[in-house]
């Protein structure tokens, strides 16, 4: 019986990747989480194939799938259930130039994630001259800033303000290195923080993508994330690269929002993500080449009269629950 139950295990993804359509979502999905109405655009398929697709992967353990408020969406577990789906979706994805349509869907994926990308940052352009006003709204940073700032280490030589936005935690940082860096995508953004900080020699601030930084190898001390995460159009790639620019030994901390349901949070301030499961974030973390030292919740006080919350509890307060971690490269 053990024996007929092994080989099941083996058969059940084996039979679950002889399709063509399963093999070119399993290279999607190796590029980035998406959404069913992604893949659908991407493959130009029907939704009801796709999903069909979709539960055969997830039922066979390849793949996984997390909801985001209303959306839901597949990726590629870091760490699979057993060693045979762990060691057949590796092979997979290293022969991903020969599979199906590759080119074809890597250009259609990065069309998706650069949309993600356009629609933040078009947000964020339109919004940089009251982005602090709004950052109230919800989630001051009086709340978190201090006990971030106390996570970092004495000194350090540089440290690099991953999603920098204004430039608004910078008087915090400069006491603690000589030299800091801010990259943002944002345009407005970045010009905002250089007509406040652009005279200091020891600032310097870079428009960029935060998942390809145009940064050398280990050149920084220290990375802060400071509620930038949850914007990102692939988190788990954004921290790879924080682990690319970092020195071995370097400090990450991050602060973002917990897991929550409140969707007004996407359409009123472009969130691409409704806040993270710690779990989930500690399984990027562990691939990204991270130790997590500490990992704590920080609970908040209820923001009254968000707008657009009209999902929110009955007398339109609602409560964020805050993540702070930090975490050491390998």
């Amino acid at each position: 019986m053990l024996l007929a139950a092994q080989k099941s295990n083996l058969l059940t993804p084996l039979k679950a990747l002889s399709d063509e359509t399963r093999l070119r979502i399993m290279h999607l999905l190796s590029i980035a989480s998406l959404n069913v109405n992604e893949i659908t655009e991407i493959l130009q398929m029907g939704q009801s194939r796709i999903s069909r697709h979709l539960k055969i992967l997830t039922d066979a353990g390849l793949i996984s799938f997390q909801r985001e408020g209303s959306w839901v969406y597949y990726k590629i577990p870091e760490i699979h259930a057993n060693r045979f789906q762990q060691e057949i979706v590796k092979l997979l994805i290293s022969w991903a130039e020969e599979l199906p349509g590759s080119d074809s869907d890597r250009e259609n994926a990065a069309k998706i994630l650069s949309s993600r990308e356009e629609k933040r940052n078009k947000y964020f352009n339109t919004v940089s001259n009251e982005w602090e006003n709004l950052q109230t709204e919800v989630m001051p940073p009086s709340l978190y800033r201090e006990q971030l700032v106390s996570l970092l280490p004495e000194f350090s030589g540089n440290i690099l303000d991953a999603g920098c936005g204004t430039g608004q935690i910078v008087p915090y940082l400069l006491p603690k290195a000589s030299r800091i860096l801010g990259v943002d995508s944002s345009r407005k953004m970045i010009e905002a923080a250089r007509i406040q900080y652009g005279k200091n020699p020891d600032v310097e601030f870079i428009e960029s993508s935060l998942e390809n930084m145009p940064l050398t190898d280990g050149s920084v001390d220290v990375v802060i994330c400071s509620m930038v995460l949850h914007h990102a159009s692939n988190p788990a790639v954004t921290l790879k690269e924080f682990s690319r620019v970092l020195k071995k030994g370097g400090t990450l901390c991050i602060v973002d929002l917990e897991k929550h349901e409140h969707e007004y949070m996407r359409n009123n301030y472009a969130d691409l993500w409704l806040g993270f499961d710690p779990a989930i974030l500690q399984e990027w973390l562990d691939a990204a080449g991270f130790a997590t030292q500490t990992l704590e919740e920080i609970k908040t006080k209820s923001i009254k009269n968000i707008p657009g919350a009209h999902e929110a509890l009955p007398d339109t307060r609602t409560r964020f629950k805050i993540l702070m971690i930090k975490a050491i490269r390998r």
